[in-house]
């Protein structure tokens, strides 16, 4: 279809510079392109003239204006203008990993219009059209797209099929590219769209996403989450409308489905997005049935003259099926004589005191409590703690297994790194019972938890099995909140880390946790989950650092000030930390 009409073309100049950039071209301006369009010249080679501007460059590093085309559109629009059709989506992710230094328009521009095919097409098509003329379906392909574009551009959603179809037979019956675009820049749509992109503009983005979590899914959000949704919105890849939408719809669908939270036979593999499951436990259980495996685990010199060095909080309800093997475990660490067994007996119906009393009363540091009523573990620890005497803390569930050093590899750190508050390690999963330690590191199926901040806290409770601690944080932090079933060992981390507390992580797995189907955090019906949301929901604004919130123009103005480098022509669709990155950099070679 041709450009035959001249008003029509002044309206084409004036709604590409209203739409790339952000004003109203004069005479002077729109004459040579009118001029380039009366003798032949291509739409799109029109649209990516001024698109490759400068001044276009420097509106989309602007942080007062935004352009509405990205990369993606960027590539398909050149696709367009220099091949004659749209690029694959292979294609067009090659093109984006390529992005990277320099100026990517340009040499985008340079590698595909100096290409054998873009040579090909030039020589091929009738400049004179807006489209290769004919009825093909490359030519209702490309019209297709270039329509299915502009809706991304303007209206930044995906046309439907329909929309697609009408505009289409609107500039086959003679409608131009200028009115198609005029229509759609002062549609409701776009009006809609400009209201809700204001909404509740007077928070910064991140600061809007927090509380859009909060009261909409009644959680925090953690700050990959936080990073990666704020940054769309700078990129224009989605707006706020669209985040709230977005969670309004997870909310139903959590609603809705009211599906377990949990298979009780498998289990997400801490620190991963992996799973294991009951199956593939059995399958490397007869794999390596033959292997020989030995762990071997070396520790720092423990302090002398120290006893108890360690205090082990046990709660107990319903432990009878355990209580061998747990008792076995302990009795075979290195530095059991240096502990304190203090074991919390909730009212458990099962007698475990009456089957096993011959081998507490031989150990003069196991110390049996029985309550008068069950109580919460979390409830139980807390007495544990009260009457602990040792320097350290940890705690010991019935049903899972440590190394005989687990204790002494803690311990050692917590004697020798005085500075450190909390010890951590990855450990195994077992999905069997009172099975032996050596059995369960042969098989392997082990966390990868990463070192604990403030930025994964909220991905992953990192201390989550089998930590050990200095009882004289409890004077700082206080007890663990015995309002919580499953998850007060979360809140009580995330109250250290907010405090400031040092964690330190030991890469070897000497402790292992039973996938216990019937355990209060495995279960089908665990609470565990919705408590998390409560705690996070509660903790987040803490724990988030202001400079992930704040306006990105007020990050970089701070980064600039500290560091003392000006960082002009940024990209408000850069992430913050490439700014970081960039200024380490610079300050590295400063100093070199």
């Amino acid at each position: 279809m041709s450009i035959d009409n001249k008003t029509n073309r002044y309206q084409i100049v004036s709604e590409l510079y209203k739409s790339i950039l952000f004003r109203v071209p004069d005479q002077n301006e729109i004459e040579p392109h009118v001029a380039f369009l009366d003798q032949g010249g291509d739409f799109y080679e029109l649209f990516t003239s001024i698109f490759y501007s400068i001044e276009a460059d420097n509106v989309r590093n602007s942080p007062v204006h935004r352009t509405s085309f990205g990369p993606r559109d960027f590539i398909t629009l050149l696709y367009e203008a220099k091949l004659g059709r749209c690029p694959s989506e292979q294609e067009l992710e090659s093109w984006l990993d390529s992005e990277g230094n320099g100026d990517k328009f340009t040499s985008l521009y340079d590698a595909i219009s100096r290409s054998s095919e873009a040579v090909i097409f030039a020589k091929s098509k009738d400049n004179t059209n807006f489209i290769t003329c004919g009825e093909s379906s490359s030519v209702h392909e490309d019209m297709s797209q270039a329509i299915k574009n502009l809706y991304v551009g303007i209206l930044k959603r995906t046309p439907k099929i329909d929309e697609v179809s009408a505009w289409a037979k609107a500039i086959d019956n003679g409608m131009s590219i200028a009115d198609v675009i005029s229509e759609l820049v002062h549609s409701d749509e776009v009006k809609i769209n400009q209201q809700t992109n204001s909404l509740l503009d007077f928070l910064s983005d991140g600061v809007f996403i927090q509380n859009v979590y909060e009261i909409i899914l009644g959680r925090g959000i953690s700050s990959l989450e936080l990073s990666i949704l704020e940054q769309k919105i700078r990129a224009h890849e989605i707006s706020r409308d669209q985040i709230v939408k977005n969670c309004f719809l997870e909310k139903y669908n959590i609603e809705a489905t009211k599906a377990p939270y949990n298979n009780p036979n498998e289990v997400t593999i801490l620190g991963s997005r992996r799973t294991s499951n009951l199956s593939d436990w059995n399958s490397r259980k007869s794999n390596d049935l033959e292997q020989k495996f030995e762990p071997n685990y070396n520790c720092l010199p423990l302090k002398a003259n120290i006893n108890p060095r360690v205090s082990v909080i046990v709660s107990m309800y319903n432990g009878l099926p355990y209580m061998e093997s747990f008792l076995n475990n302990m009795l075979s660490q290195t530095i059991f004589e240096e502990c304190e067994i203090i074991i919390i007996d909730a009212c458990s119906p099962q007698g475990e005191y009456d089957s096993f009393h011959h081998i507490i009363e031989k150990h003069k540091n196991i110390k049996y409590n029985r309550l008068k009523s069950r109580i919460g573990i979390y409830e139980a620890w807390n007495i544990g703690i009260d009457i602990a005497t040792a320097p350290y803390i940890t705690n010991a569930n019935l049903d899972d297994q440590r190394h005989s050093k687990s204790f002494q590899i803690q311990a050692s750190i917590l004697d020798n790194i005085p500075f450190v508050d909390v010890v951590y390690q990855d450990f195994y999963y077992t999905f069997e019972p009172n099975i032996d330690f050596r059995t369960i590191a042969r098989i392997g199926i082990k966390s990868h938890l990463p070192i604990i901040s403030k930025n994964n806290i909220m991905s992953f409770n990192s201390p989550h099995n089998a930590p050990m601690w200095r009882r004289n944080i409890h004077f700082d932090i206080g007890m663990f909140d015995a309002s919580f079933k499953s998850a007060g060992d979360y809140d009580f981390w995330i109250r250290c880390l907010n405090a400031g507390k040092t964690f330190y992580k030991i890469n070897d797995p000497h402790v292992a946790y039973y996938v216990n189907p019937l355990g209060l955090s495995t279960s089908p019906d665990t609470v565990g989950v919705k408590e998390a949301n409560v705690i996070s929901k509660r903790m987040n604004k803490l724990i988030t650092s202001e400079y992930q919130t704040m306006p990105i123009e007020d990050f970089i103005k701070i980064l600039s000030r500290i560091s003392g480098f000006e960082l002009d022509g940024y990209s408000r669709a850069d992430q913050r930390y490439n700014y970081a990155q960039n200024v380490i950099s610079k300050l590295s070679t400063k100093l070199k």
